[in-house]
């Protein structure tokens, strides 16, 4: 599986348009993917070998079986109110966090 994920700038994969912070997963093919960076682009890319059991995706996690989804999706909320429970910050200024700023946070506890 090949799969890439733009982090700034214009990046085209096979003349196709991929937006910043959008994960783009590629079919199983022979065919190799050429890729264009229109500006100063930075993104990620990477390859896996497919996975032999079904997964349960979320918005923020992947886990098998389903009910590991729902457990790890429930410690995220739990973490991400901790801030406001523990008065670190006001409510009015949540807002919904990338995926590298929610790592990150993550990191530093």
């Amino acid at each position: 599986m090949l799969w890439v994920s733009p982090v700034e700038g214009k990046l085209l994969a096979n003349g196709e348009e991929l937006q910043p912070e959008e994960l783009v997963a590629f079919e199983h093919s022979s065919q190799s993917v050429h890729f264009e960076a229109v500006s100063d682009t930075q993104f990620i890319l990477g390859s896996a070998v497919p996975h032999k059991h079904d997964l349960a995706l979320g918005y923020y996690a992947v886990h098998t079986p389903p009910q590991a989804l729902k457990v790890g999706e429930t410690h995220i909320q739990a973490l991400g109110k901790r801030p406001v429970e523990e008065g670190r910050l006001h409510r009015q200024d949540v807002r919904r966090l990338t995926f590298e700023q929610a790592c990150l946070c993550c990191q530093s506890q």
